[in-house]
């Protein structure tokens, strides 16, 4: 018989037989659980990790701190005479 022709009680009888044989419900639950899983909205506390997701202050302490050492790198080449002792009067941290 075609779905469509039964009975309502009929066709309730027929779609949870269909479920119990082809696990169609649970085969939706255990999908819904592990797109939950994936997510981890369903953790307390749980927030985004990783570089990604700094601020812009963190950032900048980041940049400002390879810019010191940089110039700390370099000062230090200047004092034993090498590299560093080049003139850097130009030198400008601008696209920092």
């Amino acid at each position: 018989m075609i779905p469509e022709d039964m009975s309502e009680a009929d066709h309730e009888a027929h779609e949870q037989s269909l479920d119990e044989l082809y696990h169609t419900r649970a085969r939706k639950d255990l999908l819904k659980i592990q797109l939950l899983r994936l997510t981890q909205k369903n953790s307390p506390g749980w927030v985004w990790h990783g570089d990604f997701t700094m601020q812009r202050g963190t950032i900048l302490k980041k940049q400002w701190a390879l810019r010191e050492q940089f110039i700390q790198v370099m000062n230090e080449g200047a004092d034993a005479g090498g590299m560093g002792a080049m003139n850097y009067g130009s030198f400008h941290t601008s696209h920092y």
